[in-house]
Order: C-alpha cells, then structure tokens, then sequence
C-alpha cells in the first residue's frame, strides 16, 4: 500500500512499488494557497482519480473536491497523551488567573481563517468580564486582517504568547475556562475542514463555543455555535455558567473516542475489509 498525505507524492508514484494507493486529503491546499500551480492541482487530481480510496477529513471538502472514488471521512483527532485533564500547568500561565476575570482562550495560527472583525467586536464588548490568551504564529496577515489583529493585540484584557510548545498548548488548553474557535463559517478553505482544537479542549474538559461551520453540525449537543459577537458573548457566558464536572466527564469521553488512535484503527480496518 502507498499511503500519500500530500499532492507531491504524485511526482513519486511510478518509483513506488505498490498494488494500492491511499490519498489522504486533510487539507484544501488551493483554497488559501495561491502559490500552488496549475501542475500542483493537476498532481492532486490525478491523486484522487487513481486512489482505490480517498481518506478525507471532511465531507463538505469530498463534495468540493468531486471526489467519485471511494472514500472515507477522517476528521482531525486528538493526541490525549499530551492533552488530557491531569496537566501540570506552568507558573507562568497560572499567574493569569490573577486578574480576576474568566480566561478565554484561542490557540492556532492567526490568519484570515479567523473572522477578526467578529473577534474584536467580542473583546472589546467583555473588557470587564474575560481575559483573552492568544498562542499560535502570526500568519501574512493584510490589510484590514492586520488592522484588525494589531487592533486586537492593543487591548488591554489581551495577551499574545506566539508560538508555543505543544505541552504548554495543552497547559493553556486546561487552564482557561473557555475555549473559542471563531473562524469564517461561509467563506475560505476553513468551511471545508475540521478544527484541531475542538477535540484538544474537549479532552481537557474544557468547554468551546465556535461558529457555524458545517464540520462542526454534527456536535452541537457538546458546544453552542454562534455568528455574532452579541450571540459570542452570550454562549460564553452560559457554557461558563453551565459548566460542571459532569460536563467535563461527557466532552473528556468524547475526545477520547476521537484519539488518533481510534483513527488510526478506523483507517486500518477499512483498508483490512477492502484489500484483504
């Protein structure tokens, strides 16, 4: 079997000595990569059309790719060796505790995935009640995107770590009271994938309130998804409000459900059943 995660492994194929080929499609490269040529795509096609199976990590991204070859959904996992509810939490970070206020924390890349302007409009609007931790790289931000962001980073009841060890991800991950994941539901590459972080909160117990994003129907039992900052707001103030040990035990079971391990042993047996 050659299992290929990424289009340049069209350029490798005719060396590999294989009788079944799996492409592993977690990401719409082109959709925010304008970098990627017209033979990049063209590798990523071919890929699809002589794969014997597609593993793909949503099922808005297998339409958007017209995939017609069997596939199958993967949806991003969670590593609960390092994000777990037993963290040792670094001093540095429990100082932040400190203030008074309820932390709310977004950790990943900031790029035009983010919808800054709903997120601004939340920071500025819960001055009082929350304090926002940001971790993660800058991406190439533009324009208003960099107005916007520069904007946030100004505000007092923000701190930005940049980027971080995953242990210490996962120490913040445990350490705030909410997790938020405020992408643009409607527009860009994010409306066909599936966020990392959903199932590394949850597997600190931690509660999360998003936005709409089609991935993302499917769990509406375990977060609110919200589209304002008005509505942002207010889903905070009640996953924080209704929060409780019990909670946590229901979102810890069910990242545990979504290890990659059980994604792993989902790949595996689907390949044992159709190439046995």
């Amino acid at each position: 079997i050659a299992y290929c995660w990424n289009y340049e492994c069209a350029r490798y194929l005719e060396f590999l000595d294989h009788e079944y080929l799996i492409f592993h499609l977690y990401e719409d490269f082109f959709s925010y990569d304008q970098k990627n040529n017209e033979r990049s795509r063209q590798q990523e096609h071919l890929l699809i059309e002589q794969a014997d199976l597609v593993v793909v990590i949503t099922e808005e991204l297998a339409r958007q790719k017209q995939i017609r070859r069997p596939w199958l959904k993967c949806e991003s996992g969670v590593n609960t060796k390092i994000f777990n509810f037993n963290i040792d939490i670094p001093e540095k970070f429990i100082r932040l505790r400190c203030n008074g206020r309820h932390l709310v924390g977004y950790f990943g890349m900031v790029n035009e995935k983010i919808d800054l302007s709903l997120l601004y409009q939340l920071i500025k609007d819960s001055s009082s009640d929350y304090y926002f931790i940001f971790a993660g790289l800058e991406g190439q931000l533009k324009d208003e995107h960099l107005r916007l962001w520069k904007k946030i980073k100004s505000q007092a009841n923000v701190v930005h770590f940049g980027p971080l060890p995953q242990r210490e991800v996962a120490a913040l991950c445990q350490l705030v009271d909410v997790g938020i994941m405020p992408y643009k539901a409607k527009t860009g590459w994010i409306q066909f994938g599936f966020p990392l972080k959903l199932f590394e909160f949850f597997a600190c117990g931690t509660p999360v309130v998003g936005t709409p994003l089609p991935s993302l129907a499917g769990y509406t039992a375990f977060l609110p998804l919200v589209d304002t900052p008005a509505k942002f707001k207010d889903a905070i103030d009640q996953v924080i409000r209704n929060n409780s040990a019990a909670q946590q035990q229901k979102r810890i079971a069910l990242a545990r459900q979504n290890s990659w391990e059980k994604r792993a042993e989902g790949i595996i047996q689907v390949l044992r059943n159709r190439f046995s």
